[in-house]
């Protein structure tokens, strides 16, 4: 029984938002409802810290009545006993679709939970009823902290959600979505105020554009993986005024465009490693931010893309900031004078080596300055 998140952590963050807990000592049943009234889940209080947790595996043939099955389970919970800390719902077995299946006041919308996880549910046809209604959180608009939606259905990646599925949580901090296909819907834009940390897995996006994501006045962690995407406009990440960092990982993002980071300066964590990166502008990052940039296809260290943001390091004394480079074919050529010669400035880079195996804290100034 999973009573512990996945958190997510997609692309190695190590500070996620809260998520649902896991149980610090012994737990026992609630005092209600029966246990046999509600199988296949199980709710649980832990001894140690009273956290109330409804954990269901459920195992559905395709020809099962689903929805029957599992309003009747939900039916049970009242004002009495509808409170939990985490809720988890884990579709089990060989086939995980399920045909008419809805979150709605008669489901989930029953409860008032702080933390929500999804893992393996898979819609059998996309054409089929809204899976997310706007009363899939109806008793969690206060509460609701953490949602996880980790669909696992690869032979048809999509669930739909209705335009206010959101609206009205007023305390959501952490959203995490796989599969989300941006052809299908545009993000949500009413109750994503709040969210500070958002993590997209798997998505579907065409283009990403300025626009393509609502203001989040408070977001400060944005991930997302992607394919298919080689370019990163200007202007993707202004409506995030508070981002510190940013991660997309493991993609074909060939460029980052100038200006792309210019707001955010309250920076922390740039990482982009294991793209196609041959060019990446970094102007507007704080002196104090971890960039990450290994096992890319950059060739050269740009004056224009990189001394902007190496000159803030070096001229602030309790700057932290480092650019990791491991894994890049460096020509180590004339665009390293400005680096090596001029400001002195290798130490800002770690893993960095040149294409003939030389590292660049190794590069000879007098060299460079003789060719160039």
């Amino acid at each position: 029984m999973l009573t512990l998140v996945f958190i997510g952590l997609l692309l190695g963050m190590s500070n996620a938002y809260p998520s649902v807990k896991e149980t610090s000592g012994d737990s026992v049943p609630c005092d209600s409802p029966a246990p046999e009234s509600i199988a296949p889940c199980t709710c649980s209080v832990d001894t140690e810290t009273n956290s109330r947790i409804l954990a269901c595996d459920f195992d559905f043939a395709i020809e099962d009545d689903v929805t029957e099955m599992v309003e009747n389970i939900f039916a049970q919970f009242d004002e009495s006993n509808n409170k939990f800390d985490a809720v988890n719902l884990d579709f089990v077995g060989e086939d995980k679709s399920v045909a008419n299946f809805a979150f709605n006041e008669k489901t989930t919308g029953r409860l008032e939970a702080s933390a929500f996880q999804l893992v393996g549910f898979c819609v059998e046809d996309p054409q089929g009823p809204m899976v997310f209604t706007d009363s899939a959180w109806i008793n969690s608009r206060q509460s609701m902290k953490s949602i996880q939606l980790l669909p696992f259905c690869p032979q048809n990646p999509t669930y739909s959600f209705a335009p206010g599925f959101l609206a009205d949580l007023e305390n959501l901090g952490f959203l995490m979505m796989d599969y989300y296909d941006f052809s299908a819907q545009p993000f949500p834009e009413s109750g994503v105020k709040s969210i500070k940390h958002l993590l997209l897995s798997k998505v579907k996006l065409g283009e990403f554009l300025p626009g393509t994501f609502p203001m989040m006045g408070n977001l400060e962690v944005f991930e997302v993986d992607h394919e298919g995407i080689s370019n990163f406009p200007a202007g993707i990440i202004e409506d995030f005024p508070v981002l510190k960092e940013f991660w997309s990982s493991n993609g074909d993002v060939e460029v980052v465009e100038t200006g792309f980071f210019k707001s955010m300066t309250n920076s922390r964590v740039v990482h982009m490693a294991k793209d196609k990166l041959t060019s990446i502008d970094l102007t507007g990052l704080s002196p104090y931010t971890e960039v990450n940039l290994e096992d890319n296809a950059i060739t050269q260290l740009t004056e224009e893309n990189f001394r902007p943001f190496v000159e803030g390091v070096l001229n602030t004394a309790d700057a932290t900031g480092k650019i990791f480079l491991k894994g890049n074919p460096l020509e180590c050529s004339c665009d390293l004078k400005w680096l090596v010669a001029d400001l002195n400035g290798v130490g800002v880079f770690e893993g960095a080596v040149c294409a003939d195996g030389t590292p660049l804290e190794e590069v000879d100034a007098d060299t460079i300055n003789d060719q160039c």
